[in-house]
């Protein structure tokens, strides 16, 4: 199984920064606008980590991170929550971590890299 991210946000220009990003360190990189689209994405093919923006129109990331949690398929799924709204990402179970808008770049390869090694990016 190739090992992905799969980065699910309403902001388009927050999709695309990530994206980029992510590609040029040579992380394989999929998008999703919402929640719902996010789940479609990961029946389809699995991600080895999503990183999660919160306020999104369709399925937010709290109904995102409900669904996840109970498929079994899913349920061990790593998220990052990407929010101008740390304090509310704390609070969902299971979550794996928080990132707090404007994301810092070296905290975000940090976060990356404990669950997507760097030897499998490359």
């Amino acid at each position: 199984m190739v090992r992905d991210i799969l980065v699910v946000d309403d902001d388009p220009d927050i999709r695309d920064a990530l994206q980029l990003t992510l590609e040029a360190e040579g992380y394989r990189v999929r998008t999703a606008a919402d929640g719902a689209e996010a789940l479609d994405r990961l029946e389809q093919d699995p991600a080895a980590l999503v990183l999660l923006d919160l306020m999104m129109p369709v399925m937010g990331g709290a109904e995102f991170m409900e669904r996840v949690r109970s498929d079994p398929r899913l349920g061990t799924l790593p998220v990052l929550v990407v929010t101008a709204w740390p304090k509310d990402a704390a609070a969902l179970p299971g979550v794996r971590g928080v990132l707090k808008k404007p994301v810092d770049i070296d905290e975000l390869f940090a976060q990356v890299a404990r669950f997507v090694g760097e030897s499998e990016a490359r």
